[in-house]
């Protein structure tokens, strides 16, 4: 999230106008998009394994943690009241907080601990402790 308050013409480029790259231009941005969501689905993965986190599908969470953090740039300003480390702290809470969800419903409707059999007759199971 600092990168894209830091770099916010660069981000929007990136993330909105990627599809009017050709060439080489486009599958080198393509390559990085994916590579870096390919992190954000690997993290995510491996707090699932953990037990850390509690999401029911790891792609989407993946898409939403991102979007969220990308779309900064389409609102930050440097004049406005909070500064990117303050907006990163703030966004890192949210993200954290969707991921340990426990219980989080996907598409099949069905939370993650459902799925693995591991939810009780609420069909939710508390989140871990801090």
């Amino acid at each position: 999230m600092l990168l894209t308050a830091s770099r916010r013409l660069e981000t929007l480029v990136t993330e909105n106008e990627v599809r009017s790259l050709t060439g080489e231009n486009r599958q080198e941005i393509t390559a990085l998009r994916d590579e870096y969501a390919a992190l954000w689905r690997a993290a995510i993965s491996d707090g699932v394994a953990q037990g850390i986190f509690g999401v029911a599908d790891v792609k989407l969470a993946s898409f939403a943690a991102i979007e969220m953090c990308t779309s900064v740039s389409r609102w930050y300003s440097p004049q406005g009241p909070l500064t990117p480390e303050e907006i990163s702290q703030t966004y890192a809470g949210f993200v954290l907080d969707m991921l340990r969800g426990g219980g989080a419903v996907s598409a099949t409707n069905k939370t993650v601990d459902q799925q693995k059999g591991k939810a009780g007759k609420s069909g939710r199971v508390k989140p871990p402790a801090d």
